[in-house]
């Protein structure tokens, strides 16, 4: 920060809301209103009006509790959901359609004459004043940013032509960022179709018969959803993204109500084989199998299919990497149905109709530890690629120029 920048706290050169009771009498017809979630908050994007969901209103909406164009708005908590950081923050953008917002955030409006509204957004996104919300939360039972140390947060800032200038060059970095990003993101795709290749060039490593599913499964059955409860869980539910890996992912999960009789009929055991039932025809049949299940009430959805493997016939894991193949990917799409490809689904009957190769058992158990180095090699290389390097690039922009050094 350099001599001539000015530190005001930020209550002192923006307007800080929190949520309140939008209506006025309860006695009066209800009123339709979009609505700010924690949920609608992007690091980089902003908030589009037309993509909020609407609420009923009891009586006059309050405008003091309505955001309007260029208000920035705050993660004051990100309550249940993990993967939202308490700070965050974004501009809204509503063509001139005001909104309400959810009292997990605040909304800051900032002085105009005394400070560029793009300039305070990259500000609070900025490593310092990450770092000091991080602290605060740390000190509360719940992630909750304490609204009034929030306000007492320091700004530092030039003059609003210098302002304006330091907003060009940091878009401009950003822009570079970007690009790379872009970059990666081709690099990632092609990467992607490594694995399966290898798998598809081992499946064609020998002559073995070719067998559908209904012969090397006791049964399949589709799961149950059940709907997202964070205030009384007694379970939880997989989500369709727990077969993006050839592992399943127990991480990907939401808590739930789960009645007796349900855990016990769609309960997930080791071994279990996955196969998603509905998603887009290029993901639609992706399979994993259930490796060190956890010792909890879980249940799997609807979106997933639960083949019971005949373990005197095949291996979990060996049929779950012959579901990935690129032939049984391709017998998974014609078999799959549906009068939108954005979603299409395969029903439990023919996905037991899609051929598998079954070699013996031994050899079975030969090519999954060949698969699972092979992937292990494809997994590393993807993470590597996905390394957070875009991200210390982004912090280290806002770091120099808020130093007054772009």
């Amino acid at each position: 920060m350099t001599d001539s920048w000015r530190t005001i706290s930020l209550e002192n050169i923006a307007e800080i809301q929190t949520s309140g009771s939008w209506g006025d009498d309860p006695d009066e017809s209800p009123e339709t209103i979009p609505v700010i979630r924690t949920s609608d908050i992007d690091a980089i994007g902003n908030i589009r009006w037309e993509r909020l969901p609407l609420r009923r209103i009891a009586g006059t909406i309050r405008q003091r509790y309505l955001c309007k164009d260029g208000d920035i708005i705050v993660v004051k908590s990100s309550g249940s959901h993990t993967n939202i950081v308490t700070g965050k923050c974004a501009f809204y953008q509503g063509n001139g359609a005001d909104v309400g917002f959810t009292n997990f955030l605040l909304r800051v409006r900032p002085n105009k004459e005394i400070i560029q509204p793009e300039y305070l957004l990259y500000f609070l996104r900025s490593p310092e004043i990450l770092s000091r919300v991080r602290a605060l939360v740390a000190t509360t039972t719940y992630p909750n940013l304490k609204v009034s140390e929030y306000r007492k947060f320091p700004v530092h800032f030039p003059e609003l032509a210098e302002q304006q200038r330091i907003v060009g060059c940091i878009k401009q970095c950003m822009e570079r960022v970007q690009e790379i990003e872009t970059l990666r993101q081709e690099s990632l795709e092609d990467t992607s179709h490594l694995a399966t290749s290898l798998y598809g060039a081992l499946a064609q490593g020998g002559s073995w018969p070719e067998t559908k599913i209904q012969d090397v499964i006791l049964r399949s059955r589709n799961g149950k959803s059940i709907r997202q409860d964070n205030e009384k869980p007694t379970g939880f539910v997989l989500s369709l993204s727990c077969v993006h890996d050839v592992t399943l992912n127990f991480d990907a999960r939401k808590p739930i109500v789960l009645p007796d009789n349900f855990a016990e009929q769609h309960r997930v055991s080791n071994d279990d084989v996955f196969v998603s039932r509905s998603n887009t025809r290029e993901l639609v049949g992706l399979s994993s199998v259930a490796v060190d299940t956890p010792d909890m009430r879980l249940i799997y959805p609807d979106l997933l299919i639960k083949l019971e493997v005949d373990r005197t016939k095949v291996l979990p894991r060996y049929l779950a990497y012959a579901l990935r193949t690129p032939e049984s990917r391709r017998q998974i799409k014609i078999r799959a149905v549906g009068t939108s490809q954005s979603m299409v689904k395969i029903s439990g009957e023919r996905l037991k109709d899609v051929s598998i190769p079954l070699p013996p058992l031994d050899v079975q158990e030969s090519l999954v530890n060949r698969f699972d180095e092979l992937h292990d090699l494809a997994f590393q290389m993807v993470s590597e690629m996905q390394a957070p390097e875009r991200d210390h690039l982004r912090k280290s922009i806002l770091r120099k120029a808020f130093a007054g050094e772009l």
